[in-house]
């Protein structure tokens, strides 16, 4: 099933990348779906990322917020600290603007 959550993620990005937006939606959530029920921790990381990118680009961002904020407690949880900055560093752009 990782293998499934990952390939549903890889399709939500390239959809997001094309502009089908309500494609790369459902990808993004079926692979954060399948990542949550099968406790890959690394996999629901990775789409909690694109899925807060993807919500900025689309202008969602009370949603893309909350993803930010999940994703960095989970990079903490982890101690990845690339993505720890990264989701660091996006939720400071998002909360403070100016």
């Amino acid at each position: 099933m990782a293998g499934v959550a990952h390939a549903c993620a890889g399709l939500g990005e390239i959809y997001s990348i094309t502009r089908k937006d309500d494609l790369a939606y459902q990808y993004l959530n079926q692979a954060l779906d399948i990542a949550l029920d099968i406790g890959e921790r690394y996999i629901e990381l990775e789409t909690l990322i694109v899925l807060a990118e993807f919500e900025e680009k689309t202008h969602d961002l009370k949603s893309a917020i909350n993803h930010w904020q999940r994703a960095l407690h989970l990079s903490e949880k982890l101690n990845i600290l690339s993505h720890k900055e990264n989701c660091k560093q996006n939720l400071e752009r998002l909360l403070n603007p100016n």
